[in-house]
């Protein structure tokens, strides 16, 4: 190895590896998680509706019900068609594939539905962002809040004429709690102020 081999091997190994973000979330292992979580509550149920069906007398055969028959298949194409519009706007929201399943899993298990139009389904996305993305709300929060404490010497739930007592911040620094692109989407989405604010996740 010759001199200048030596001394670039050396500097390379004095390199410090840039701290991570910690306000990063890995939506495929939330994901994963609670899909598994999910999987096992229905296999649980289903289990036991089998066991409690086995218990009962077969009920008596009865004759197929033709409008019943023409509904569920109307209500099949609506869900067929909500479903496209699901992933429709589901693209327009992130382009992390692993981010889009947490929302769609948060949607489906954690959200109570507004309604089926494109709109309603839009608004509902939005409130299931905003659970999938709570660990890194959560972080931010509590990173301004100590940044506060230690500049300003106050509890994050101090008393002030212009703080909110529900999570102990200014009503006027609501977009601090937010990244750029998070607050930029929530206030083009229509978002009020009242809205925002129960969007802050609350400091354990």
């Amino acid at each position: 190895m010759t001199e200048e081999e030596r001394i670039a091997a050396e500097a390379a190994a004095k390199e410090v590896t840039p701290p991570q973000d910690e306000t990063a979330i890995d939506y495929k292992a939330l994901y994963e998680k609670e899909k598994e979580e999910l999987d096992q509550a229905k296999y649980t149920l289903t289990k036991k509706n089998i066991e409690s069906k086995n218990k009962q007398p077969a009920p008596p055969i009865e004759l197929p019900d033709v409008a019943e028959i023409v509904r569920q298949e109307v209500q099949k194409g609506l869900s067929s068609l909500q479903g496209d519009i699901l992933e429709d706007e589901l693209l327009t929201i992130t382009n992390d594939p692993d981010e889009r399943n947490l929302i769609r899993l948060k949607y489906e298990s954690a959200i109570n539905k507004t309604g089926f139009t494109r709109a309603a389904i839009r608004n509902d996305l939005l409130n299931a962002k905003l659970l999938a993305n709570a660990p890194k709300y959560q972080t931010i929060n509590k990173e301004m809040a100590e940044a506060l404490k230690s500049k300003k010497g106050i509890t994050p739930g101090g008393s002030g004429s212009n703080q909110d007592p529900a999570n102990g911040v200014k009503v006027d620094d609501l977009q601090k709690h937010f990244k750029a692109a998070d607050w930029t989407f929530m206030k083009n989405a229509g978002w009020s102020d009242e809205k925002i604010k129960r969007a802050i996740p609350k400091q354990g």
